[in-house]
This record gives structure tokens, sequence and C-alpha cells, in this order.
């Protein structure tokens, strides 16, 4: 009984340690957009509820890539007739950081060129220092994309981390506001 109660107690304070900042003010992420025009999160995205994808690093692209689709079908297409309608800003965040920073200007203008103008206005590209968010927002494995709900005054009230599931879809979708 004793080890089983241990091992409950460690759960419970890895598990607040894990989401400390779920409720908490998302980190000031100072970003621009493929036409290079600045955006800060969570300023530019007050006002309206925010779905905020991150990835630091190439080893978390095919998770990352996992919530491209679904997060476009739930909330972004708008020929989908049985689907409420969602009025929130929706950002893929691409943070450049260490040694990759160097790649960052191509990348940018790679995503520049190779995407429709639509699908560019959902991505967000960040160069400079993780170490911040990487304590603030306790940000795990560089395997792994984090993905926050931010309510309208840019409070975390929703984090996943790395592959999409419906599930998580779900989740996402029952924190939003009803339209």
């Amino acid at each position: 009984m004793k080890k089983i109660l241990s091992s409950f107690i460690l759960f419970l304070i890895l598990s607040s340690v894990a989401f400390s900042q779920k409720g908490e003010l998302f980190p000031t992420l100072e970003g621009e957009t493929v036409d290079h025009k600045a955006f800060t999160i969570p300023k530019d995205s007050k006002g309206k509820y925010t779905i905020l994808g991150l990835s630091w690093s190439t080893k978390s692209e095919d998770d990352w890539n996992t919530w491209l689709q679904p997060v476009y079908d739930k909330f972004i297409n708008s020929n989908n007739f049985m689907q409420t309608s969602y009025d929130i800003n929706i950002y893929f965040v691409a943070m450049f950081t260490g040694l990759n920073k160097t790649a960052y200007k191509g990348v940018v203008e790679k995503s520049k060129k190779r995407l429709g103008k639509d699908a560019a206005s959902y991505l967000l590209f960040y160069k400079g220092k993780l170490k911040e968010y990487k304590k603030e927002l306790n940000l795990g494995n560089k395997d792994t994309p984090h993905f926050y709900v931010l309510d309208p005054t840019g409070k975390i009230v929703y984090i996943a981390k790395g592959r999409c599931s419906d599930a998580k879809i779900d989740e996402i979708d029952a924190v939003l506001p009803e339209e």
C-alpha cells in the first residue's frame, strides 16, 4: 500500500510540474510571417481563442505533420456544412534556435514559394533562444511538437504534445467557445 501511495504522490507531483504552465499567460514570442511581417504572441492573438503549435527541430516534423490536416479539417475548412464555424486564430510556429538559425531565411523563402497564400497565413517563424520557452512552457523532447490553446487573454487553457489524435482534436474543441 505504501508503494502504491508513494507512486501516486510522485505521479501527482510530476503531473503538476509537467503542466504547471496551464492557466498561466503564454510567454511573449516574437516572430514573423512568410511576408516578413512582425507578429507577437499573445499580444497579436488576443481577443480570440488561439491554437498554437510549436516545433523547434526537424525531428518533430513527422509528429507535427499529423496535426496539419486534422486542424484544417476541423477548425479552418468552412466548406464543411456539418461543422461548427470557429472564430479563432491558428498558428504553427517553426522555431529556429541554436545552429538551426542559419537555415531560417532559406526556410522562410521556400515556405513562401511552396505554400499558397491561405496555408502560409497559418505559419509563423521564430528565430532566437529556446531556453526561456523551455523553462516557462516546460518544453520537453525536441522530437515532440507542443500544442497549446490560448484563451482570448493569452492564458493557456489546453496543452498537447506529440502526434495528433481524434481525442486531442476533441479536447481542443471542448475548450473552445460554441459559436
